[in-house]
């Protein structure tokens, strides 16, 4: 228990370094949202503004208070700031983000008594994560109170997880699998010059070329083979998730 809270500020740190994009559904319509992760967001996220601690006043500084090891779990503990269900949620943090498959619209002025300014919530094995204009705001494990409560439910299409101006897909409902005459292929070996905001032309071995936007290829193969494409027929797509770039 001692070392939660350096876990924590280390596992901070290691999202750092990503940007999340996150599609999602409902009622027939797509929405978008992202999530960074500033360091001065850690300060609140781990419950900081709750401990009075002197060496924590400065909230861009806070992380690498902890990470130096000039803020220590003991100088909580003496301050009677009982803030282990957060750091345990920061640690789960990158779990919480890349397995999550539905996302809540929170709605904070219909939770009486709730300070919490988020936009967006997700949940996942007891813990609640909120997110306000694209970063972190607070996360923990909800006592009693469920915020999804009455909160419009969005269901995740898509996750990508971006470093250095590279997207990786995380998480997919989509297929990125291709199999062509029983030999199983990823995706995008066939289908390099993918563009995440409009249609192009995705090169596919021998003579055939298909025009797609990401939002089709997430259609039936049914309604595909409808489009009368030369030799879609003998494709089939395997709804199975696998690392891809965008």
């Amino acid at each position: 228990m001692s070392d939660l809270l350096m876990q924590s500020a280390l596992a901070y740190k290691g999202l750092m370094a990503y940007r999340y994009h996150f599609t999602l559904g409902r009622k027939g319509q797509l929405r978008h949202i992202s999530i960074h992760f500033p360091e001065v967001a850690y300060h609140h996220l781990a419950g900081f503004h709750r401990a009075g601690i002197a060496a924590l006043s400065n909230k861009k500084h806070s992380l690498q208070a902890v990470l130096t090891g000039r803020v220590t779990h003991a100088q909580f503990m003496k301050a009677g700031a009982m803030l282990e269900d957060r750091w345990t949620g920061i640690c789960r943090l990158k779990e919480i983000l890349e397995s999550n498959r539905t996302v809540f619209h929170y709605r904070g002025h219909e939770q009486p008594g709730s300070m919490i300014q988020g936009d967006y919530l997700m949940t996942h094995e007891g813990i609640a994560f909120f997110i306000a204009n694209e970063t972190p705001e607070s996360i923990f494990i909800p006592k009693e109170r469920r915020y999804e409560q009455g909160c419009p439910r969005f269901t995740t299409l898509q996750i990508c997880r971006e470093e250095e101006r590279v997207r990786a897909i995380v998480y997919s409902r989509q297929p990125t699998m291709m199999e062509f005459e029983g030999q199983t292929l990823p995706l995008w070996d066939w289908l390099p010059q993918v563009h995440p905001s409009c249609g192009r032309s995705w090169g596919i071995p021998r003579e055939s070329t298909l025009y797609f936007t990401p939002s089709e290829i997430m259609l039936p193969l049914s309604w595909l083979q409808r489009q009368k494409k030369r030799e879609l027929s003998r494709w089939h797509f395997v709804n199975r998730t696998a690392p891809s770039l965008l």
